[in-house]
C-alpha cells in the first residue's frame, strides 16, 4: 500500500469512530497531481497544504463509486496514480472544500469554548483555524487600497466578486512559521522574549484572517467574525491570567436581584484584581455600553474593583466604491465617558488607531495601546 492510500485509509478510520482527524503535513493539492506519477517520493515533492475531500474515502476508491455526493461528477477531472483515480479540482472548488474544513474546525471551537475557556485543545483549535484561514488566502486574489493614513497600508483578499475588510499590510503574518510560533509562545507562556511588536501582529494575524475568510466565502455574516474573534481574545486572556472568565455579575440582591451581562469577568480570587473585559471588532456602535457596565459595577463594588479593560480589533471602514480605507473614531465622545461616566484602565487595539493612540498624553488620559502589551504588563494591572 502506497503512502497516499495509507493516509487516507487511517483518516477515513479515524472519522468513522467520531473523530475529525487532520494530518500535517496535509495531502498534497488536488492540482498537483499528474498522469504518470507512479512513485511515494514524487508525491512527498509536490505542493503540500490542502485538505482531503469526504475525510479522504475519494481516494480509496474508484472515481465511479465516489462518496463524496456534495460535487458534481463534471467539476473532477479523473488522474491515474498507482492503480487509483484520484479526483482533481479546479482552484475555486478547492478553495470552497478547504474553507468547509476551516469552518468544521470553527464549529469545534464552539462546542468547546463555554466549557472551559482556558483549555489547551482550543489552542490547536484556533492554530488550525488561522492557518488554515492563511491557505486558503494564499490562493485568492488580493487588492491594493488607497487610505490618507499617514504611516498605514491596507489591502484587501478578493474571490468572486467579493472583497475582505481592510488588512493592514504592515501587521499582517504571511508565514505560517510565524503563526505556529505565536500559539507555542501561548503554550508556554515565554511573552518576553518574543516582544510586544510581535505578539500584537500575531495576534492581528490570528484574528484577521478567519475574519477575512468569512467576508469573501460567506454573504453579509458579521455575527461569525465577532464571536470567533471574542473567543480567541476570551481564550488569550483565560490562559494568561490561568482563570475561566464568567459572562454576567450580580448587581442586586433581595427582592430586586438582577444580572449584568458582559463580555469577560475575570475574577483573580479572593483580595486581588479583577478585570472588566468587553471585547469588540469595533467600537462604532453603542461603546458607550462600555463605560455604563463599567460605572455600574464600581457603584455595585467600589471604585477600582473590577479595572475596565476594553480589547477591539480596528476602526478602519473601506469604502467598496473607491478602495479608500479611514478610521473611524470619537475622541471627543471618549474624553466624556471617561471624565463623567467611569475610568477605564486600558483600551487594546491589535491596529491601533492613529487618533485613539494620541489620547495616551492628552487629557484626560486614556491608555490607548497596542494588545501586544498586555502580556508584558498583565501582572501589573493584576497588582
Amino acid at each position: 500500500m502506497d503512502h497516499l492510500q495509507q493516509v487516507a485509509l487511517v483518516e477515513a478510520a479515524l472519522h468513522e469512530i467520531g473523530i475529525r482527524a487532520r494530518f500535517r503535513p496535509p495531502l498534497p493539492r488536488f492540482w498537483g497531481f499528474k498522469s504518470g506519477d507512479e512513485h511515494n517520493r514524487q508525491l512527498r515533492e509536490l505542493p503540500l497544504g490542502s485538505y482531503s475531500l469526504c475525510q479522504a474515502k475519494c481516494y480509496t476508491t474508484p472515481f465511479s463509486s465516489c462518496c463524496c455526493r456534495s460535487f458534481r461528477k463534471d467539476t473532477f477531472k479523473q488522474v491515474v496514480h498507482n492503480g487509483i483515480i484520484v479526483p482533481r479540482l479546479d482552484a475555486d472548488e478547492d478553495s470552497e472544500m478547504a474553507f468547509e474544513q476551516v469552518l468544521s474546525e470553527y464549529r469545534n471551537l464552539q462546542k468547546l469554548f463555554p466549557q472551559d475557556q482556558k483549555d489547551s485543545r482550543i489552542t490547536d483549535l484556533l492554530e488550525n483555524v488561522v492557518l488554515g484561514s492563511l491557505e486558503v488566502l494564499a490562493s485568492v486574489d488580493r487588492k491594493t487600497l488607497t487610505t490618507g493614513l499617514v504611516g498605514k497600508r491596507y489591502f484587501s483578499f478578493s474571490h468572486q466578486g467579493k472583497i475582505s475588510r481592510a488588512v493592514n499590510e504592515d501587521l499582517f503574518l504571511e508565514e505560517p512559521g510565524e503563526i505556529r510560533k505565536f500559539f507555542e509562545t501561548i503554550r508556554s507562556t515565554g511573552f518576553v522574549s518574543v516582544g510586544s511588536t510581535f505578539l500584537t501582529r500575531a495576534c492581528y494575524t490570528s484574528a484577521v484572517a478567519f475574519c477575512c475568510l468569512t467576508d469573501i466565502f460567506k454573504t453579509r455574516d458579521q455575527k461569525t467574525p465577532a464571536t470567533y474573534f471574542e473567543y480567541l481574545i476570551g481564550h488569550i486572556i483565560a490562559t494568561v491570567l490561568e482563570c475561566n472568565p464568567t459572562k454576567q455579575l450580580d448587581v442586586l440582591s433581595g427582592d430586586l436581584s438582577a444580572k449584568l451581562p458582559t463580555d469577560f469577568i475575570f475574577d483573580l480570587g479572593e483580595r486581588r484584581t479583577k478585570f472588566h473585559v468587553p471585547v469588540k471588532t469595533s467600537t462604532r456602535e453603542r461603546v458607550i455600553q462600555v463605560w455604563a457596565h463599567q460605572r455600574v459595577l464600581d457603584g455595585v463594588y467600589g471604585t477600582g474593583r473590577y479595572k475596565g479593560i476594553l480589547v477591539c480589533l480596528s476602526e478602519t471602514k473601506l469604502d467598496h466604491e473607491t478602495l479608500d480605507v479611514i478610521e473611524i473614531c470619537l475622541p471627543d465622545q471618549w474624553r466624556i465617558y471617561q471624565m463623567f461616566i467611569a475610568h477605564l484602565e486600558r483600551v487594546y487595539y491589535l491596529d491601533v488607531p492613529i487618533r485613539y493612540g494620541q489620547m495616551i498624553s492628552e487629557y484626560p488620559r486614556i491608555e490607548v495601546r497596542q494588545f501586544g502589551d498586555f502580556f508584558l504588563e498583565y501582572e501589573a494591572l493584576s497588582g
